[in-house]
């Protein structure tokens, strides 16, 4: 996990792997601060985006979708959801829901319509990223298990996305360069844009 100077700031929390069914695949992370847990996973190969993002618009879906190909690591959802949640608590959000809120912060600018169309899951896209919250108040509930209904695709690691991320697409939507640099640095890079927009 990529250690960086800001983190005491931005991101407290402590993470886990849940283990039954489906869960095996999915990641975990408590913000005790804010009472309220992220959980994650990575949809690959999905069939119906179409009617994924229908629902999604209609207001049926109750988690992010996020395009996988430009999330280097998982550290940068950990990261904009714990700024989300904070926002939420302090009744200073940008956007309606904190499911788009999340989407917001891995924006590197400010227009909220384009962040939907250049971070979120699109029609066209085939492999996802999936953010819930749960209440810690209501550990049972959360939207994750609705989304996987919904959507047909593999279930896989949270941890595939080092792996797996578009360096073309980082560099159109970020403004970083990507050549000759590990996936940390990338990740540090962006880290620092998106920082500099929360100030």
């Amino acid at each position: 996990q990529p250690n960086f100077c800001f983190i005491s700031q931005f991101y407290i929390g402590s993470g886990s792997i849940c283990c039954l069914g489906y869960s095996q695949m999915m990641e975990e992370f408590d913000f005790p601060q804010f009472g309220h847990t992220m959980v994650m996973c990575v949809l690959k190969d999905v069939k119906n985006m179409k009617d994924v993002v229908k629902s999604l618009r209609s207001g049926q879906v109750f988690a992010s979708l996020l395009k996988a190909s430009l999330i280097p690591d998982a550290f940068l959802l950990r990261v904009a959801t714990h700024k989300a949640l904070e926002l939420q608590q302090r009744n200073t959000m940008k956007t309606n829901t904190i499911f788009s809120e999340i989407l917001y912060n891995l924006y590197p600018r400010k227009q909220i319509r384009q962040a939907f169309t250049d971070v979120g899951a699109g029609k066209n896209d085939k492999d996802i990223i999936v953010i819930a919250i749960r209440d810690n108040s209501s550990p049972d509930e959360d939207g994750m298990s609705g989304v996987l209904d919904l959507v047909d695709g593999n279930v896989v690691s949270v941890k595939t996305l080092s792996d797996s991320w578009d360096r073309d697409a980082v560099e159109k939507t970020f403004g970083v360069s990507t050549a000759n640099k590990s996936t940390e640095d990338v990740v540090s890079d962006i880290s620092t844009i998106l920082t500099a927009k929360w100030i």
